[in-house]
Formats: C-alpha cells, sequence, structure tokens
C-alpha cells in the first residue's frame, strides 16, 4: 500500500503534464478549418463554418424566429493567435453577456476579432466573450 501512494502521484503528474501538453500545442489555420457551435444567452445558438478558402458561414438561430445566415470571409494569424471574421453578425451585445440588439444587422466590414485557444483537452475553442465560446464539432455531429 505505501509504494501506491508514489506511483498514484507519477500517474497524476504525467497526466497532467500530457494534458498540459495538447492545451500549449499551437493553432494553425489548418487547425481552424470545419464547423463550430457556440451556445449564446436565452437559449440562441450559434453556428460558424470556417472553409478552407477564407470563407465562412454564419447561422444564428434564435428562439421563434427564422435562422439568420451570413455568408462572410476570415483570416488567423497565428501570431497573436486571433481569428477575424469580415461581413458576419455580431451575436453578443457589447458586455457578452446578452444577446445584441442589432443582430440581424450584417457588417460589410470588419465584424469581430476572436481570441483562439486550444481546451485542457486538446481541441481547438474560438473566444466570443467572456461568457461564450466556440467549441468545434465533430464531422459527423448534428445541429441540435
Amino acid at each position: 500500500m505505501a509504494l501506491m501512494k508514489p506511483f498514484v502521484r507519477v500517474l497524476a503528474f504525467s497526466l497532467l503534464v500530457m494534458l498540459s501538453g495538447c492545451m500549449l500545442q499551437g493553432v494553425n489555420k489548418q487547425d481552424l478549418i470545419g464547423k463550430y457551435c457556440a451556445k449564446l444567452p436565452d437559449g440562441a445558438v450559434e453556428y460558424l463554418e470556417l472553409l478552407p478558402n477564407g470563407e465562412c458561414i454564419q447561422e444564428i438561430v434564435l428562439k421563434d424566429k427564422a435562422p439568420l445566415i451570413a455568408h462572410g470571409t476570415w483570416r488567423y494569424s497565428q501570431e497573436r493567435n486571433y481569428l477575424s471574421l469580415m461581413g458576419t453578425r455580431i451575436a453578443l451585445g457589447p458586455f457578452g453577456n446578452q444577446i445584441n440588439p442589432n443582430i440581424e444587422q450584417v457588417l460589410s466590414g470588419h465584424s469581430g476579432e476572436l481570441s483562439v485557444s486550444r481546451s485542457i483537452s486538446g481541441n481547438v475553442t474560438i473566444g466570443l466573450s467572456e461568457y461564450t465560446h466556440y467549441e468545434k464539432m465533430e464531422p459527423t455531429e448534428k445541429k441540435p
């Protein structure tokens, strides 16, 4: 039994190092390509699909309304870990904890600069606000 405690500590430390390695791994442009989902306030959901050609499709599903769809473009700065969106809607208000009252407006220029990181499990996440972030969906995952 006395040998178990050091073994468990070594095992726990090894697991922590392994997970930290996933989290610290950089994100490149290829890693970002795919479909993301974000749960917004008031039960709304936003989907963002980043296509390989630099285009993106944004779909915002609000309660009791038809989905809002925008086609825009995206760029990624790997040095700064920021994703820039152009020609999309801004889903959240200035404090990030409520839906933007002007959500139906599609901006023609720069519409967002979002932080990019990896979760502790190594998955790519894109920050929308302090309260909300996009999580990458599995290719076979369907919309709820």
